[in-house]
């Protein structure tokens, strides 16, 4: 019976995903954790394997202790401060401002009032959809690859821009969650300006003949 494969990945892709560094994912390879194939110079890993690895799935090839000390030791001291998702520092920052109490003050002060532009519950239904989508983007971003993973950063980064475009409409919301508003402006997109940038550099690098 044949087992199933999952598609293959490169290097640099693993090293992002468990995050930890190249030598760590060739180490990974080297030792049999992870299933790989060599092309020329380049070493392609089965994505399957690299996510039964990350959920700490028990794998088939068995290696002496002596020899993943050292690997296992690097993912641990990796991971560790990261916790996966949340040591996403982006996704930090939003979830610590999206918790702010100011942002329920809003969800009802908007139920008895009409802004400028928009009826207060479209404007209250329309604040909690943004937070969501980046919030959701960010998510997706994380497990993704590649030109998938930048997509979805560049859609949170938009959200974030949408989001503070409307709140700056409408001046009473602005002054209630005027710190949330300078906290989303100061570090939540310059954070996220910088994340996809960086997933977008390491998508062309990939990209580069060897």
């Amino acid at each position: 019976m044949s087992k199933k494969k999952g598609k293959e990945i490169s290097v640099a892709d693993v090293a992002d995903f468990l995050k930890v560094t190249e030598r760590t994912v060739i180490n990974l390879i080297r030792s049999k954790q992870l299933k790989a194939a060599k092309v020329g110079k380049r070493w392609f890993v089965d994505e399957l394997s690299v996510r039964n690895l990350s959920a700490g799935a028990e794998l088939d090839v068995k290696v002496s202790e002596r020899e993943l000390e050292p690997v296992v030791l690097e993912l641990s001291e990796k991971r560790r401060p990261r916790s996966g998702l949340q040591g996403l520092s982006c996704y930090k920052i939003a979830c610590e401002i999206f918790s702010a109490p100011s942002w329920k003050r809003v969800s009802e002060d908007a139920l008895s009032e009409t802004f400028p532009l928009i009826s207060g519950v479209l404007l209250a239904s329309q604040v909690a959809i943004l937070q969501m989508r980046i919030i959701e983007a960010l998510g997706a971003g994380y497990h993704l690859f590649g030109n998938a993973k930048v997509a979805h950063y560049g859609h949170a980064r938009a959200a974030t821009g949408s989001l503070l475009a409307l709140l700056s409409a409408h001046p009473k919301t602005a002054t209630l969650l005027e710190s949330e508003c300078n906290a989303l402006e100061a570090k939540l997109l310059p954070a996220l300006v910088a994340l996809q940038r960086t997933a977008e550099q390491r998508t062309h690098s990939r990209r580069a003949p060897p």
